[in-house]
């Protein structure tokens, strides 16, 4: 069997370093480049145990040793990463093409998930901003950019002229969807992410880390929503499922923000109403100038309608960006000073 492996390796052009070639049994543990490869991919139990070992310290200390010296978030995050790389295939080959759900997650699978949620809202080191849709992020980039001299707690800027946020403004990636269930846009994802802030047994994962005996840190976390409380808009319906009691709803209404969850320091925030609105969405921020800016002949149209007569939010949110130097932000003032004296 050997000569013949040899064979169809070399008449393919290949030749064999036997210095490196090892033969082993069927019931031995198979090993190449790390990963065990008997019936199925996986890593080391070693490896993993080692791992676990690490995010217990790190949740409990906020420290751990790799190799003997101290570990970073990154290099922890890295090996969760590659753990959930192998599981993540055996996982979907396992369900042969079944629907994903929670309940498929396997063990592995759902630590790597705790994880995230853990180093992004409970031992999260900046401010966490979390909006309906990307546009809202750079309106609010650009805001901070115009603005940036009356919020330090918000936005920097060093002598070279480039800013860094202080806050930071939640990505919905690949791994959102797959492990929280959430969309990559819109305002129902928020209630589904809300439900492990505030839901029953083990998706509770607040209350899964105070059992742990985690650090959690004191930055928070904000929900923003649209000021949208007398419609069935998204932020009715999140009130809805989210069960706010009156005294915080009308604590919402009067001061446009409400604290969800005291642990994690959530707050839920609504945009403050210009003069003269009972609703308003963020881009009702924008003086009328702005709203009415032409871009290769067309105007700025909320809805989705003819792309040869208007242009839509996604284009209007990189315009905004692109240009928040010469756009005038002061009625995003309201909304920058709540968050600011959440964070005091």
């Amino acid at each position: 069997m050997h000569e013949e492996v040899s064979f169809e390796i070399e008449s393919s052009g290949f030749s064999i370093n036997d210095s490196k070639t090892r033969i082993v049994f069927r019931d031995s543990q198979q090993v190449v480049t790390g990963l065990i490869v008997n019936k199925k991919l996986n890593v080391p139990r070693s490896y993993y145990k080692n791992t676990r070992a690490m995010w217990r310290s790190f949740y409990t200390t906020g420290n751990y040793l790799i190799d003997g010296q101290q570990g970073t978030v990154n290099q922890l995050e890295g090996r969760f990463s590659f753990i959930d790389l192998i599981e993540h295939y055996n996982n979907i080959v396992d369900l042969s093409g079944a629907k994903h759900r929670d309940t498929c997650l396997s063990a592995k699978e759902r630590e790597y998930r705790n994880f995230l949620f853990y180093i992004h809202f409970i031992n999260n080191n900046k401010p966490v901003l979390i909006t309906e849709g990307k546009t809202d992020v750079l309106y609010i980039k650009a805001a901070l950019k115009n603005l940036y001299a009356e919020y330090p707690s918000l936005i920097s800027k060093n002598s070279n002229g480039k800013f860094t946020f202080r806050i930071s403004f939640f990505n919905r990636t690949r791994h959102w969807k797959y492990f929280f269930g959430m969309s990559k846009d819109g305002a129902d994802a928020m209630k589904k992410l809300y439900s492990f802030f505030s839901g029953n047994g083990d998706n509770n994962l607040c209350q899964y880390f105070k059992k742990q005996n985690a650090i959690f840190s004191n930055k928070p976390v904000f929900f923003l929503f649209d000021n949208e409380l007398n419609s069935k808009r998204p932020l009715r319906a999140f009130i809805s499922s989210a069960k706010l009691t009156r005294v915080q709803e009308t604590e919402l209404k009067e001061t446009n923000h409400t604290i969800l969850n005291e642990d994690s320091k959530l707050s839920l925030l609504s945009v403050p109403l210009p003069s003269g609105k009972d609703e308003c969405e963020l881009e009702d921020l924008f003086d009328e100038k702005t709203l009415s800016t032409v871009i290769d002949g067309r105007t700025f149209s909320r809805k989705d309608e003819d792309i040869k007569k208007y242009y839509n939010k996604n284009i209007f949110s990189k315009y905004v960006y692109k240009n928040y130097r010469q756009i005038d932000f002061s009625a995003f003032r309201p909304l920058l000073n709540i968050m600011t004296e959440l964070i005091k």
